[in-house]
């Protein structure tokens, strides 16, 4: 992800200038620094002794996200941050006020925010396109993930250092763009589990949830299905917007919903649908570099302007919040109210990184 960051950063040239590398491995580092033209530096507090730098990209693990975001607002920096923030909403609110006190603006890599089929759902939902949202399904299971993935980089599987599993490391990008179309649930139910891989962190997550407008919304996350799922769907009174891959389709007809439940007097009644494609994906199908540039160059733009970036911590801590309610209600195994019982996850939390808590096994999950 750090390369995929010093790219997009070398492609803003308006705005944006690459004066340092930062990386442990000295011999990575190095041939970054080389390859993008910039100083190498071995340390983070070496990079920020320096002074060379008014803002700081931070990808590293997620166990270092909130105590580096910190520092680098302790210099003055105005700091991009990897996904999760930090592990635990009540950490991303604590960042977020520290950003307000520093004055600094911080964007969270939470780039499906910036995909051409989300921004075009979120237009048409303001404009009432389809109504009232009454169910919403959320289905992330494109994230498949070998047991080597695990193993090459033991932090990725354990929950003191990376925070959850599926639905934290991997799902919140979508998590967070369903959130920014439909708000946070009221309630939900959660199952999490590990079943093919030998982690303590879940790779497979459902939940069912209550909207604030007592519409109904499920979610499935995944690290399982090699042939996997990204899709978004938006019920609403008036017609359903289905977001799948980086495409949009519309669906409309002759309603509202409530009004052919009421009063149709055909017990098996044929509804026409008109079908229209208000986003096409390019071809390859593959838009993540273009997310992931746009949402850099929002980050610019807002230091300029003085303003906040569309992902800043109170808004990326939505989805933090989310999976911790979910973490919540599957490990106590009771439904969960929103907004969160901080005091009851944080208790939780410690549970599951000292091991007094853990996500069942079922399935092949190895020993």
């Amino acid at each position: 992800m750090g390369l995929a960051h010093l790219f997009a950063v070398s492609g803003l040239a308006d705005g944006y200038r690459l004066v340092g590398v930062c990386d442990v491995d000295s011999d990575a580092c190095g041939r970054a620094a080389t390859d993008f033209g910039a100083e190498a530096y071995s340390s983070l507090d070496a990079l920020l002794d320096a002074g060379v730098a008014d803002a700081v990209v931070l990808a590293v693990p997620p166990s270092h996200h909130a105590a580096m975001t910190r520092r680098c607002l302790e210099a003055g920096l105005h700091v991009y941050c990897e996904k999760p923030l930090a592990p635990t909403v009540r950490e991303c609110e604590e960042l977020a006020e520290a950003a307000a006190r520093a004055g600094r603006v911080v964007q969270v890599g939470c780039q499906h925010r910036f995909q051409r089929s989300y921004v075009a759902a979120k237009a048409l939902l303001a404009e009432g396109a389809i109504g009232e949202v009454f169910r919403a399904s959320l289905v992330a299971t494109n994230w498949f993930r070998p047991q080597a993935y695990f193993d090459a980089r033991p932090w990725r599987g354990a929950w003191a250092t990376v925070g959850g599993g599926v639905l934290l490391s991997q799902a919140i990008h979508q998590v967070d763009a369903f959130l920014w179309l439909v708000g946070l649930p009221t309630r939900l139910t959660a199952e999490a589990w590990r079943t093919l891989h030998a982690v303590e962190v879940e790779d497979e997550v459902t939940a069912i949830m209550r909207l604030s407008n007592d519409g109904r919304a499920t979610l499935v996350a995944s690290t399982v299905d090699p042939v996997g799922t990204n899709r978004i769907e938006l019920h609403g009174d008036a017609g359903t917007l289905v977001l799948d891959g980086f495409g949009l389709r519309v669906g409309g007809f002759d309603g509202p919903a409530t009004l052919l439940c009421a009063e149709s007097r055909d017990e098996f009644p044929k509804v026409a649908v008109e079908w229209e494609d208000r986003v096409v994906a390019r071809p390859g199908g593959d838009e993540w570099y273009d997310l992931v540039v746009d949402c850099h160059r929002d980050f610019v733009v807002a230091i300029r302007e003085h303003r906040a970036p569309r992902t800043p911590p109170a808004e990326a801590a939505k989805a933090v919040e989310l999976a911790n309610a979910v973490y919540l209600s599957a490990v106590r195994g009771r439904p969960v109210d929103l907004p969160l019982d901080r005091d009851a996850y944080d208790e939780v939390y410690a549970q599951l990184c000292d091991g007094r808590a853990v996500v069942p096994q079922i399935g092949n999950t190895p020993v």
